[in-house]
This record gives structure tokens, sequence and C-alpha cells, in this order.
């Protein structure tokens, strides 16, 4: 039985990513600006960051993320600039019109997540956050080898 549960709550995980997909390709303004929203807040949240550091925090491949920085950079939604002392290093900044996209994209993430979210009573959101965090610190454990198959986590 235990068994059923688990995999009857994996394909309600997988129902609510492809809700969440859905809703943000529906208020994307552009499939070349998808992932735009997630660099810019790294970036202000960061100012002035080596590429190298961005790829790492954003948990994506340094050669995908260029090609992304390039598009931006293109839109003047970034700037980016070498080192002059270490011409290898690559420094990324948002622009003025990026802090603009960046407020775009926040209030078009919010609504989303109101779209998706909305149905639930504040006390149902902090339980269903609770027990996400519970399943994603417990999943990262194991992805570490430390899983000790543990309840009280």
């Amino acid at each position: 039985m235990e068994k059923d549960i688990n995999i009857h709550l994996m394909n309600m995980i997988r129902s609510i990513e492809n809700i969440i997909k859905r809703a943000k390709h529906e208020n994307s303004p552009s499939p070349s600006k998808q992932g735009y929203g997630r660099i810019l807040h790294v970036l202000i949240s960061s100012g002035k960051i080596n590429q190298s550091e961005l790829a790492e925090k954003l948990d994506i491949r340094p050669q995908s993320l260029t090609r992304i920085l390039v598009d931006m950079e293109e839109n003047g939604i970034i700037q980016r600039e070498r080192d002059t002392v270490n011409r290898r290093n690559v420094y990324v900044m948002a622009t003025e019109e990026g802090l603009k996209a960046s407020c775009e994209f926040e209030r078009r993430r919010g609504a989303r997540a109101e779209s998706v979210f909305g149905c639930l009573e504040e006390e149902e959101k902090k339980e269903l956050d609770r027990l996400l965090t519970k399943v994603i610190q417990h999943s990262q454990k194991q992805e570490k080898g430390e899983d000790r198959n543990d309840k009280d986590i």
C-alpha cells in the first residue's frame, strides 16, 4: 500500500510540474526570453558577478549560460565585461533595461504563483511548504549518500 501512495504522490508532483510549465509558457513574452527571469534575479541580488560563479549559482553548464547571455546582451538586458588583469574572467551585470525586465518577470511570476496556489488557504500553503521542504531535504541527502532512512528529517 505504501508503494501505491508513493507512486500516486510522484504522479501528483509531475502533474503540478506540468501545470506550472504551462502557466510559465502562457505568460512568457517569447520563447527566447525563457530563463531570463531567473538569471536576472541572481544578477540583481548579486550585483556584478563572475560568469562562472553565475553558472554555478544557476546550476547550469557554462556553455549553455554563455549562449543565453549573448542573447541577453544583444537585447540590452545585461552587460558583460572582461577582467582587465585576467582576460579569461568575464563579469556580468544587469543593465537598466534588465532591471525593468526583471520587474516584469517578477510580476508575471507572482501571477503564475497565484493562479497555481491561490486555491489554498494560508495554513495549507505553509503545510505544503513544510512537506515539500522535507521531501527536498531528504532527496538531497540521498543524492549525497547521507540517506539513513530517517523519518525525522
